[in-house]
């Protein structure tokens, strides 16, 4: 079963978002569960989880790293253990399918995040504007595409090395017709005093308010606050992952990556005192009003 469990989830990965498809491949799990025990299937949900963490990571799947899968995952985890401890007088062919009906409805929430994301984030752009982005984040591809319908703004792209997120930006806008000029990521001071903000994506939202995303955006977001500018996130809130850590260093794995010539973390963790504003599907957040959610969440 975990076989086909991992062949459902390479499928959708490739043609939806990553929350889904997690949420989707541990429904089929419970599905064709023949576990007779609430504690056996408490296992064969965590072997599914190992597995896609494993598969995504050694096929690379994600393209970044496997933060947004394991926030995704715990969180519907956690969701799913407070049904079973709700419904554990049922029969389990009961509880499988008011399990399985729980993910079916959590799964097509997931797909109208970012659709209520972009709709919450398209409020602070105005006509006018000159954002700055570095990364890339198809969340906020969506925001900047759906706002340009009716107003005008200019982007700048940072190169956004090693990847060269930068021109993949260069390709959407100017497609789009969006004016758009990209820089090199040591550049970000020089034009950082001519933008209205910063606007970046996440891999990760941690309890603290802090952020992970691509290489150099702790940087970009230093040097906006060094000049008195804005730094917002657009994130969806099943990125919100349940952990601490005081740097980068305290994740516990691998966020290297040696491209070309550079041995390269792919990954830096932003503190939640460059942040202003995050975007989300569910609300805009101050950072601090982050950790009160992933609380209210975790223990209720």
């Amino acid at each position: 079963m975990e076989t086909s469990c991992l062949d459902l989830f390479r499928k959708l990965v490739a043609e939806k978002t990553i929350a889904y498809s997690a949420v989707q491949t541990m429904g089929h799990c419970i599905k064709n569960s023949k576990e007779t025990t609430t504690t056996g299937l408490t296992r064969e949900l965590a072997k599914v989880k190992k597995d896609m963490l494993e598969l995504a990571e050694k096929e690379n799947l994600l393209e970044k790293t496997t933060l947004s899968l394991i926030s995704a995952i715990n969180i519907c985890e956690h969701m799913l253990y407070k049904d079973m401890s709700m419904y554990q007088k049922e029969s389990m062919q009961s509880l499988r399918e008011k399990l399985a009906s729980r993910v079916k409805q959590f799964a097509e929430i997931t797909l109208s995040s970012r659709k209520r994301a972009v709709s919450n984030a398209k409020e602070f752009i105005r006509d006018g504007q000159t954002i700055l982005t570095h990364g890339y984040s198809k969340l906020v591809e969506e925001i900047l595409l759906s706002t340009a319908e009716d107003r005008r703004f200019k982007v700048i792209v940072t190169e956004s090395r090693p990847r060269n997120f930068g021109k993949t930006w260069k390709a959407i806008l100017d497609k789009k017709g969006i004016p758009n000029k990209m820089i090199l990521d040591g550049a970000i001071g020089s034009v950082i005093p001519d933008v209205d903000y910063l606007l970046v994506g996440a891999e990760a939202v941690l309890q603290n308010g802090g952020i992970v995303n691509h290489i150099g955006t702790l940087s970009a977001a230093m040097c906006a606050k060094s000049f008195k500018k804005p730094c917002y996130v657009a994130v969806e809130c099943l990125k919100f992952l349940n952990i601490f850590p005081l740097s980068i260093k305290d994740f516990g794995f691998a966020i290297q990556e040696k491209v070309e010539e550079f041995d390269n973390p792919l990954v830096d963790f932003t503190p939640p005192e460059y942040i202003t504003l995050l975007f989300t599907d569910v609300g805009t957040f101050t950072p601090s009003a982050v950790s009160d959610e992933l609380i209210q969440f975790y223990h209720t």
